[in-house]
């Protein structure tokens, strides 16, 4: 039984004569792109609620400054800084081409928003409104979504030897 010896394209010796045959598949692109859009907004408008936040607190005692009112939610200095940290990572989240990403945040931010709305009257002791769990809960949901409707692309490529082999 002989073996035969294959040459890779980018190594084969100058004789050899390779035709190289590539083939991408990707699916639904524009849908994808569409649902990327959609989960940086989500993300986006987090973070312009928590900059918001930041912009309107008055600096002059720090972190024990008096809380903003932003978007029907009171916002106390260190919650924007989470708001607006969370928000970003959410928004990086909701644009990166991986599904599995999105996912993972969405399913964090889902428990942390539904953390916050079961927590009851011990959410205050974090300075947390109900309306800051709905925002988690529906900024999750909606990663968590765009992430399941995403579709995958692969490549396939094949080097097929054109001529006959050569001793």
């Amino acid at each position: 039984m002989a073996l035969m010896h294959r040459h890779h394209p980018e190594t084969a010796r100058a004789d050899d004569d390779y035709r190289e045959e590539r083939q991408t598949t990707r699916t639904s692109d524009g849908l994808n792109v569409a649902l990327r859009t959609i989960g940086a907004i989500a993300g986006g408008v987090v973070t312009v609620i928590g900059i918001i936040a930041l912009i309107r607190i008055d600096w002059t005692n720090g972190f024990d400054s008096a809380p903003v009112d932003v978007a029907g939610m009171l916002f106390t200095p260190a919650v924007a800084v989470a708001t607006t940290g969370v928000g970003l990572f959410a928004l990086a989240a909701g644009a990166a081409a991986d599904r599995a990403v999105k996912l993972t945040v969405g399913v964090i931010l889902g428990c942390v928003g539904l953390g916050v709305l079961l927590a009851g009257d011990s959410r205050a002791d974090w300075d947390l409104e109900r309306g800051h769990g709905w925002l988690a809960l529906a900024v999750g949901a909606v990663l968590i979504v765009t992430g399941l409707l995403m579709h995958s692309s692969w490549e396939t490529r094949r080097s097929v030897r054109s001529g006959e082999y050569r001793a």
